[in-house]
């Protein structure tokens, strides 16, 4: 019976040691894990993905309207055709533009008549000839066909015809030409197709005025400075561009915000290109 008792003791000793080399054990491998530091530099260098496409400046991009309401007579361009500034890129017919150079040429016959009649009046009421009033009428004539005939030479030239030229032969068709150089991206209409002055005939840009537009969600604009460079990328090629502005606004279709860049080189571009850029965040983006 002491025998029992005794290995009792010594088997309860023996439970009691080694739990007690075991705890210690757990709590340093806790202890450790817990005190093993956060490397930084690998959360700092996650990269984020941005889209973008590539646009011109809105002063870049210039809508051709019809001057006055008319018909489409020819459009000798077709879309992908560099303009040069000056050049025709459409011409127009239309019963209007007819009246509007007769409605000058009457004008212009008027006022010559009663530019005759003025200086005559006045001669007269030089010399006491006639009574003021009288002088007075003829002038309020004159004044009246005078601004007539300006206005009518105004519309004339805003419709792309010189009045000197209609006085040599009213036109049937007036012609349209590009104010800038650039190229043509679209057409929005055709042959014979009316044309109000409201509606617009084609777009053309100017080239020389590339921008990359990318759209950034809102949690990631801490990331994002002016004059910051973006890296982006075109058919496997890699370029950088410079941030020059960050919108103010949220777009309530993509729900993101535009950023625009200049491209540090302007080639190897096209207009609606989409592009796809990089971004290293300097702060921890919160989902």
């Amino acid at each position: 019976m002491k025998t029992n008792a005794l290995y009792g003791i010594l088997l309860i000793g023996l439970l009691t040691a080694c739990s007690s080399e075991v705890t210690p054990e757990k709590e340093d491998v806790t202890s450790n894990q817990a005190k093993e530091p956060v490397n930084p530099e690998t959360d700092s260098k996650e990269t984020l993905s941005i889209t973008g496409r590539v646009d011109v400046s809105p002063n870049a991009r210039v809508s051709i309207h019809a001057p006055i309401n008319s018909y489409i007579q020819d459009l000798p361009v077709r879309i992908g055709d560099k303009i040069s500034k000056g050049q025709v890129i459409a011409y127009l017919e239309h019963p209007d533009i007819l009246k509007l150079q007769e409605d000058y040429l009457t004008s212009k016959s008027d006022f010559e008549v009663e530019n005759e009649n003025y200086k005559r009046k006045q001669e007269l009421f030089s010399s006491k000839s006639i009574s003021r009033k009288e002088f007075l009428e003829a002038e309020k004539v004159y004044s009246s066909t005078k601004a007539r005939l300006e206005r009518l030479s105004a519309e004339l030239r805003f419709t792309g015809i010189s009045p000197e030229t209609v006085e040599r032969g009213i036109l049937s068709r007036i012609p349209i030409k590009s104010p800038i150089n650039g190229m043509l991206v679209a057409i929005k209409s055709n042959k014979g197709k009316y044309m109000a002055a409201t509606d617009e005939i084609m777009t053309i840009i100017d080239t020389r005025d590339k921008w990359i537009v990318f759209q950034v969600f809102p949690n990631q604009l801490s990331s994002i400075q002016l004059g910051d460079t973006i890296t982006y990328h075109t058919t496997g090629n890699s370029h950088k561009a410079i941030v020059r502005s960050i919108s103010a606004a949220t777009s309530e279709v993509s729900r993101g915000v535009e950023v625009i860049c200049t491209p540090m080189t302007q080639q190897n571009l096209n207009v609606g290109e989409v592009v796809f850029g990089n971004i290293s965040p300097s702060n921890e983006i919160v989902e």
